[in-house]
């Protein structure tokens, strides 16, 4: 066989992979069918989500202010918790009467 023969040829998959689609056309797994709603975050993406310093989610934890969720020593929380959180702090805007007059 000349070299240009080789060169012609692709090279075969080892047999034991024969049967398998290559790496390169394997299409990434498809998305859950099922997409939680309520998702769980540990304190760094909670205080992200909040918007609040990580030390103050802390502080809401100790005080038992929110509602977590413990696996083992990791605590967890749900998004949901931060939205009511929020919501509970939220002050309503207070409707004034537009004067009229100078500007």
């Amino acid at each position: 066989m000349t070299h240009k023969d080789q060169a012609s040829q692709a090279p075969r998959p080892h047999p034991s992979r024969e049967n398998q689609p290559d790496a390169a056309l394997a299409t990434a797994p498809s998305a859950s069918p099922w997409i939680n709603p309520d998702p769980i975050l540990d304190v760094h993406d909670w205080s992200a989500y909040s918007g609040l310093p990580v030390r103050k989610v802390r502080q809401l934890i100790d005080a038992q202010d929110v509602a977590v969720v413990r696996v083992g020593r990791r605590v967890y929380l749900r998004q949901s918790e931060a939205d009511r959180f929020l919501d509970e702090c939220t002050v309503p805007v207070r409707q004034t009467a537009r004067r009229s007059g100078r500007r």
